[in-house]
C-alpha cells in the first residue's frame, strides 16, 4: 500500500514539474531595457519626463561614482544616494558628461554608503570614483546643477574596479 502511495506522490510531483517552464526572453526583455544607457537616461530625462511614471523597466548602468551621499541614517527609513557620471570625447577638445541620480532605500542598503566610514570598509561599500554596474529602476527626474538627471531607484550594484 505504501509504495502505491508513493508512487502517486512522484507521479503528481512530475506532473507539477512538468507544467513550469522557463522563462523566454522576450518576457525578459519586458522586464529589462538593455538599449537604456546612462547617456540614454540623461536625454530621457531632458525631454521625456513620463518614461520616469513608475512603469518604466529596469536598466543596466556603467560609470564612475562622483559623489555619495547619505540622506537619511536611520537602519530602517535608510536613505542613500550615489551620482553616477559618464562621458564621450566630442573630437579632441570637449567631453560630454552624462550622470543620474541612483537612491538605495531601505535596511539591505546601510553598508553600501555607511553614514560612518571605517578603517576597513566592508566589501559591498561603493568608493568615490569606483566604477560600477548598477541595476536599477527609472523613479523620477530631478532638477540638478547641471540640468536634468535622471533618478534611478537602485536595486544591485557591482563594483567593476
Amino acid at each position: 500500500m505504501k509504495k502505491k502511495h508513493i508512487g502517486i506522490v512522484f507521479l503528481l510531483f512530475f506532473l507539477f514539474l512538468s507544467g513550469l517552464y522557463g522563462q523566454t526572453r522576450e518576457d525578459f526583455a519586458a522586464v529589462v531595457d538593455f538599449n537604456l544607457d546612462l547617456e540614454t537616461l540623461s536625454q530621457l530625462a531632458s525631454g521625456q519626463a513620463d518614461f520616469f511614471s513608475g512603469n518604466a523597466p529596469l536598466v543596466l548602468v556603467t560609470g564612475s561614482v562622483a559623489s555619495r551621499m547619505v540622506v537619511r541614517p536611520g537602519p530602517e527609513d535608510y536613505l542613500a544616494e550615489i551620482e553616477i557620471v559618464d562621458g564621450r570625447w566630442q573630437g579632441l577638445e570637449a567631453v560630454t558628461t552624462f550622470r543620474c541620480i541612483v537612491r538605495f532605500e531601505g535596511p539591505d542598503y546601510v553598508t553600501f554608503v555607511p553614514a560612518r566610514r571605517s578603517r576597513r570598509p566592508p566589501p559591498e561599500e561603493i568608493p568615490l570614483n569606483a566604477t560600477v554596474l548598477v541595476v536599477g529602476k527609472p523613479v523620477e527626474v530631478r532638477s540638478g546643477e547641471s540640468g536634468e538627471e535622471a533618478v534611478l531607484a537602485g536595486y544591485f550594484v557591482r563594483i567593476l574596479d
